[in-house]
């Protein structure tokens, strides 16, 4: 098979232990309940993904599919002898003889199925045992010294990504730059648990704002610096809308193309937005909501949502950032404002707040600080 690029669940395998092994793996209810042996476990999953099948735990089991073997039964408690099949099967090294284990506690059984079956019983029965990746042992009878062996440890548990960060340059506020995104990893159950690898915890992606000074074609990157697919519908000088794998994308080609980039919104544009007619200054004002809150140690007031006409983030027709759009004449909007008195625990209307509404918009240059 051919991993396509975006098959990422392809690429990842659910048990990390399991995955380095080698040896032949059995899974029964790949396509219609037939079963089919792979070289190895991390192969049995990345088909499983290819043919868009859940993989689950108890339809497959160590060794080469037979024709009279189905997938062995779930076990219903600790002693029951299915306990030792499929995920927690003996390795082959394991699979007759004594044996030294769990690390955590390393005591000698007389065979791998009975310690599986002791650590059952430890962990709460057989639904708690199923948060443990492996069970580690070793060959033979414990010796006298203490072991050395890793411990048992289950998987950590995800939190969810944080928003990436700001983008952070290493010199100065503009070219390119870098921005991280992070998580947190809790043990489950309070039991012991692996460690995780820093880029489990941390994400980066690179980056880019153009320069005022160096704004021109043969200064600009190119866009396959930008790794992070995070839509924006954005707009370059007065082209139309357009959607962008990322706020990155847009501005490396804002660069290359010597125009000023403007995010209109953080998704896909919408199927309506296919011009700038409605967002270019000469077309203004527009209408937006508005509300005026505040609060002291004795009152919370707000308004109502008012609308009004706003000349601000519309568009001016130039390749520069040295126009921008102002209103040129306004006209004044009342709205009745509610306070509550915290001291009293009454309501009041007894204020007004004024906004201003803009009737006509018109590109003017930038005041320089």
């Amino acid at each position: 098979f051919n991993l396509p690029a975006n098959a990422k669940c392809c690429h990842e395998c659910p048990d990390p232990i399991l995955c380095s092994e080698s040896g032949p793996y059995c899974y029964n209810g790949l396509g219609q309940n037939n079963r089919k042996t792979y070289d190895n476990f991390r192969r049995m999953t990345q088909e499983l993904c290819l043919q868009n099948l859940q993989f689950d735990d108890d339809r497959y089991q160590k060794g080469e599919c037979s024709v009279n073997t189905g997938p062995p039964a779930a076990p219903i408690n600790c002693d029951d002898p299915n306990i030792c099949k499929g995920k927690f099967a003996p390795p082959q090294n394991l699979a007759t003889g004594t044996v030294c284990g769990p690390a955590s506690s390393p005591k000698t059984h007389k065979s791998y199925c009975d310690m599986v079956k002791n650590v059952c019983k430890q962990q709460g029965g057989v639904d708690k045992l199923g948060a443990i990746s492996a069970i580690q042992a070793k060959a033979g009878p414990c010796g006298a010294g203490p072991s050395t062996d890793p411990v048992l440890l289950a998987e950590p548990v995800f939190r969810t990504w944080s928003p990436f960060g700001p983008c952070v340059f290493p010199n100065g506020d503009c070219g390119q730059g870098r921005k991280i995104r992070t998580r947190v990893a809790v043990a489950l159950d309070n039991r012991p648990t692996r460690n995780p690898d820093s880029t489990e915890l941390e994400e980066e992606e690179s980056c880019f704002k153009a320069c005022p000074q160096i704004n021109s074609y043969p200064q600009c990157p190119n866009s396959v610096i930008c790794k992070d697919v995070f839509p924006v519908c954005g707009i370059i000088g007065t082209k139309n809308a357009k959607t962008y794998r990322s706020e990155c994308e847009l501005n490396v080609t804002a660069c290359q193309e010597g125009r000023e980039p403007y995010v209109l919104y953080r998704k896909e544009c919408n199927a309506s937005d296919d011009g700038t007619a409605g967002r270019l200054c000469k077309n203004g004002p527009k209408i937006v909501l508005v509300k005026k809150e505040f609060e002291d140690s004795i009152e919370s007031c707000s308004s109502a949502e008012v609308p009004v006409n706003s000349c601000d983030n519309l568009l001016c027709e130039s390749s520069t950032s040295e126009l921008c759009c102002r209103a040129t004449q306004f006209e004044q909007i009342a709205a009745d404002v509610t306070c509550y008195n915290s001291e009293t625990g009454v309501y009041e209307e007894r204020k007004r707040q004024v906004f201003l509404s803009a009737k006509s918009c018109e590109c003017q240059q930038q005041i320089q600080p």
